[in-house]
């Protein structure tokens, strides 16, 4: 099977949905899929190969020169990836499937859905108009599946729901390895991590977090606050805010801004965490890769319920995650973090519960179903005669 993997954003561009894709790419290829990348073009991506078309912008000219390209590859399935950073907020890309039909006829279209119920009626809209003439739509979470059905019924029979897995394998870390990443960063032994990884966005509750920090290290002065994000706050308006926002708390010796980490970087400083906080504005979700991968690394974590409640993710207060409502007051998610960072076997006891939790969440089983989709889509696309 030959399948081109299309995603606004590939490594080392920052991007959770392009985390997700490099993952997919390197597992369909372990399955013995061949798969060829068509992304953005990125100046510091290496020359390995990995991706087989670059687009400069996602236009409608560049997208057609790279369909007439795909169209000599002879490919079985074209799997979108969307929505991702580095297509731009373009509306035309609402057209992407449609031009695809056109230009590579007989080809069925997956399109895979990272995000829906939070966007704005903009990208609502562009979501739409994508998915419309695929052949399937692939979803991350029930929850997902609930407001897509409602705003495109006519899709229920093509919707697919896949849970995602962490794209991050935990790095073995011993307590030397720990000490010195956290020597590296400029904290303490005796410092407790309280750490955030993922992009920085609002609907990611990130002054929520910020200002919960700030009431628990007012409680507890020798915690940390460890953001693993893509920090730069000269040229990113909402960055700058962020920071001056630390400034204002009084915590800004208290937050270490690691910035953007590769995924050994990353799980070294998950491994040397004490605590993980994920605010999430929409409550959390098996979307979120970020909680995911705090979770397989057995990071005892606080988290805030969405306001859907259409899924149950099976976690359990106290036993493998913190849980917070979704309405709940910054004193009270503060309160939570002090608990959690003043009881060490409560620590250890989430810990277990969330390596626990997050075990079913495997690659294999993501791209076995996957597999058989795909199958199932060039089963169905032989029997059609061509007229």
């Amino acid at each position: 099977m030959k399948v081109a993997m299309v995603t606004g954003s590939y490594p080392p561009q920052p991007c959770g949905v392009g985390d997700y894709a490099e993952r997919l790419v390197d597992e369909l290829k372990s399955a013995g899929v061949s798969v060829d990348v068509v992304t953005t073009a990125a100046q510091d991506r290496d020359d390995t190969g990995s991706v087989a078309f670059a687009l400069t912008t996602w236009t409608l000219r560049n997208w057609w020169k790279a369909l007439r390209w795909m169209r000599t590859r002879r490919y079985d399935v074209i799997h979108i990836q969307y929505p991702a950073r580095f297509y731009g907020y373009r509306p035309v890309l609402a057209l992407l499937c449609l031009v695809a039909k056109v230009a590579v006829p007989g080809i069925p279209i997956v399109v895979t859905l990272h995000e829906f119920r939070i966007t704005n009626l903009l990208r609502k809209l562009s979501s739409i108009g994508l998915t419309a003439p695929a052949a399937a739509v692939v979803l991350t979470a029930d929850s997902e599946r609930v407001v897509v059905e409602k705003w495109m019924p006519w899709l229920r029979s093509r919707l697919h729901v896949l849970t995602m897995a962490s794209t991050i394998s935990p790095v073995p870390m011993d307590d030397r390895h720990r000490e010195e990443v956290r020597r590296s960063r400029g904290i303490a032994a005796d410092d407790l991590v309280i750490v955030y990884f993922g992009l920085l966005h609002p609907n990611k509750g990130i002054d929520t977090l910020l200002r919960s920090f700030a009431e628990a290290h007012r409680q507890m002065p020798s915690t940390k606050l460890l953001m693993l994000s893509l920090f730069e706050p000269m040229s990113n308006p909402y960055h700058a805010r962020l920071q001056a926002a630390t400034v204002r708390l009084s915590v800004q010796d208290a937050v270490v801004w690691a910035g953007y980490l590769d995924n050994r970087g990353v799980s070294e400083h998950l491994g040397c965490a004490d605590i993980g906080f994920f605010p999430f504005e929409d409550g959390v979700t098996l979307r979120r890769l970020s909680f995911m991968t705090a979770m397989s690394h057995g990071v005892p974590t606080l988290t805030r319920m969405g306001h859907a409640g259409a899924e149950d993710l099976g976690l359990r207060d106290g036993h493998n995650v913190l849980l917070v409502g979704a309405e709940a007051p910054v004193e009270e998610i503060a309160g939570r973090l002090v608990t959690l960072a003043r009881e060490p076997e409560l620590r250890l006891r989430v810990s277990r519960g969330a390596r626990e939790w997050a075990a079913p969440f495997q690659w294999r089983a993501h791209v076995t179903k996957l597999l058989a989709l795909y199958a199932g889509l060039t089963r169905v696309q032989r029997t059609i005669p061509h007229l």
